[in-house]
């Protein structure tokens, strides 16, 4: 039963201060003792007391909404002795976006309402989170599939046109550009610096980002090189993250990380074509292997020599070889062609005579044979042409006689279709600008036209045309 306040001035009810006492009462008889409660972190600030304020709050697994929120502090008696711990245990200081374990008192005060004291941190349960999260996004890319596509890309044989992600101020981009631009051997890369954020909540959106960027400019590039500095598995962890995974299993350049951790491997390490420890050592990669590329190409280069010149000292050899077999089987053909020419020479005199003397018999007793029957040629030729002359004659008096017949008969047509018969027949001819009209096509009204008849002509105008 609710006491009322004997300041109150209506019975039965409570004032503000009192009803706070009584939540203040009920939750220090609920939590008595200090209790174990996982959150994560949203905010961190350490004030000029050295006092700690946290936002700890709670996320739906489904999808990552907030589903609980509660300030925290860290009294700086405290806070000097649990951080340091922490950090040395983690190896990276208490940050926005890590999952704790932390050891509370509850407390509730009147003007600040619910809050939690922090008194620990259990820095294992934060490593264990970072583990479990490494796993999980390793298990999901498995599943789908795509874990290993970038490491089966092909490396070019020489990588001078290199996008670098990191941000500029980082130590390890220095040490990446300094080793690389040092090389002892004399080597030049265009390097191409997409900035991003390297350490935070930020890495995993200013990544993205950045590859987006890479990817549209993909045909510019042969490489993209990720690095940052040094730090702790705690820092590692903010590439435990599967949107950067992902766009590196997909991406159409080999991607190399060098983003500083000599222990551990996050996700990103382990989809890339090529992980390093270091920035300096992914840029000594690059170095080494375009060296081994031209050690690789100098020495084909001499194997082609070797080998060309191998090929043409044989074939001088097998020249020279033919030219000895070549020589004494020439001179046995030409003597073998030479012998079988002087023989059908030898024998061309001979051959002669008898062809003239075959040619000259033919010839006589063709002209004997023409002097006999060419009177009888004559004779019968005569004859034939006395024939063909006299029906010939016949032939031409025949044509001519009915070429008369029908000359008359085109004649006798021809006058009667005249125009000067045609119209004493009763017909008539009218023109228009002096053409006769054969159709009314071409005719309008107000034309005027001239009509000829048998007897004469008139002029006249057009009013109606009919078709």
């Amino acid at each position: 039963m609710v006491t009322p306040d004997n300041n109150d001035p209506k019975p039965g009810y409570l004032s503000l201060a009192g009803l706070q006492e009584i939540i203040r009462k009920q939750v220090e008889d609920k939590f008595p003792e200090q209790v174990w409660v996982t959150a994560e972190v949203a905010e961190f600030r350490i004030q000029g007391n050295g006092h700690c304020y946290l936002e700890l709050i709670e996320k739906e697994k489904r999808d990552d909404t907030i589903s609980a929120r509660l300030r925290a502090m860290i009294w700086s008696a405290r806070a000097g002795f649990i951080l340091p711990y922490f950090k040395s245990a983690t190896g990276s200081s208490l940050e926005p976006g890590m999952k704790i374990l932390v050891k509370v008192n509850v407390s509730y005060h009147p003007l600040y309402g619910l809050s939690l004291q922090i008194s620990d941190i259990d820095p294992s349960f934060t490593l264990g989170e970072i583990a479990l999260k490494r796993h999980l996004i390793l298990k999901r890319l498995d599943e789908e599939g795509v874990t290993g596509m970038n490491r089966e890309m092909t490396f070019p044989l020489f990588p001078e046109n290199i996008a670098v992600i990191s941000s500029e101020s980082a130590a390890g981009y220095t040490d990446f550009i300094n080793e690389l631009s040092g090389n002892n051997q004399g080597y030049r890369f265009s390097l191409t610096l997409f900035r991003a954020v390297m350490q935070g909540k930020e890495t995993s959106a200013s990544v993205c980002r950045a590859l987006d960027e890479i990817f549209s400019l993909s045909h510019k590039f042969d490489a993209v090189i990720i690095v940052r500095g040094g730090g702790s598995q705690a820092d590692l962890s903010w590439f435990d993250d599967y949107d950067i995974a992902y766009m590196i299993t997909q991406f159409p350049l080999p991607v190399i990380t060098g983003i500083g951790h000599e222990k551990d491997l996050s996700v990103t390490d382990l989809v890339a074509y090529r992980h390093l420890k270091t920035p300096t050592a992914a840029a000594r990669f690059i170095i080494d292997h375009t060296a081994e590329t031209e050690m690789y190409l100098n020495t084909l280069a001499r194997d082609i020599s070797r080998a060309t010149i191998k090929i043409i000292d044989e074939s001088k050899e097998v020249a020279q070889n033919l030219e000895k077999e070549l020589k004494p089987a020439s001179g046995r053909l030409l003597r073998g062609r030479i012998d079988k020419f002087r023989n059908i020479a030898s024998r061309i005199p001979a051959l002669t005579g008898v062809l003239l003397n075959r040619q000259t018999i033919y010839l006589t007793g063709y002209s004997n044979h023409m002097q006999r029957n060419i009177g009888r040629y004559i004779s019968e030729e005569r004859r034939y042409f006395g024939e063909y002359n006299g029906k010939l004659i016949k032939a031409l008096d025949g044509i001519k006689n009915s070429s008369g017949d029908k000359l008359n008969f085109l004649e006798r047509n021809i006058t009667n279709l005249s125009p000067d018969v045609l119209l004493k027949r009763g017909y008539s001819i009218t023109r228009i600008n002096g053409r006769a009209l054969v159709n009314t096509d071409k005719l309008k009204k107000g034309d005027r036209v001239n009509t000829t008849l048998g007897s004469g002509n008139f002029d006249s105008e057009i009013v109606i045309i009919k078709k």
